[in-house]
């Protein structure tokens, strides 16, 4: 089967740092006049929804694609092929099994803290999981028998995620809310030490 090792380029405890590390630069880059101008409630909430993280939720598959292809039975056993330091193709078939999903594709690039040492293997594209299948002959007990495992796989590695995402999920709107309720007080501190100069803040005609 085609494809990449899924998570498997980061880890869950780094990502969850460095969300931590964004959403304060996040809170910064609020401009002064959205700070005093939109209700606490609704800008934190702005915020939290920017930097959740969403753990993707799997869809219904689907056929995305069949037809014939060039198949490589250079590793076939079975079959008297006495070259075989290079491919050696055969007419068979292709098919492409898609599973849609809902969140964030980067957490399929994200090692749980909880994993095994064996990973699924698939192909991200745009909000699906493509598992590409070629075969001398057709079987479909096989693909099924194969795509099966491999989202059972995948699930598996998803709910592994779930926990931690929704320990942070929890901690963030605490994060942000202390954050903007801190720039608020320096920005009213600022306000206050303005006005007790006794000074005009325009110039004097």
């Amino acid at each position: 089967m085609r494809g990449q090792y899924l998570f498997s380029e980061a880890d869950m405890f780094s990502v969850i740092e460095n969300q931590k590390a964004a959403a304060t630069k996040k809170v910064q880059q609020v401009s002064t006049a959205q700070l005093q101008a939109t209700p606490e409630g609704e800008l934190v909430s702005q915020l939290v929804e920017q930097l959740r993280l969403n753990v993707p939720v799997m869809k219904q598959p689907y056929v995305a694609e069949s037809g014939e292809a060039q198949v490589d039975v250079s590793r076939d056993p079975r079959r008297a092929i006495f070259d075989r330091s290079g491919p050696f193709y055969v007419l068979g078939t292709k098919t492409v099994i898609a599973v849609p999903f809902e969140g964030d594709r980067e957490l399929f690039r994200v090692q749980p803290n909880t994993f095994s040492t064996m990973k699924p293997m698939a192909e991200l594209a745009g909000n699906e999981i493509r598992l590409t299948y070629e075969q001398a002959e057709p079987n479909s007990e096989a693909i099924k028998a194969a795509y099966t495992k491999t989202l059972q796989e995948i699930e598996q590695y998803l709910g592994w995620q779930r926990p931690s995402a929704e320990d942070f999920n929890t901690q963030l709107e605490g994060l942000i809310r202390q954050g903007v309720s801190e720039r608020k007080q320096k920005l009213a501190a600022g306000a206050a030490m303005i006005g007790s100069l006794g000074l005009p803040t325009a110039k004097p005609e």
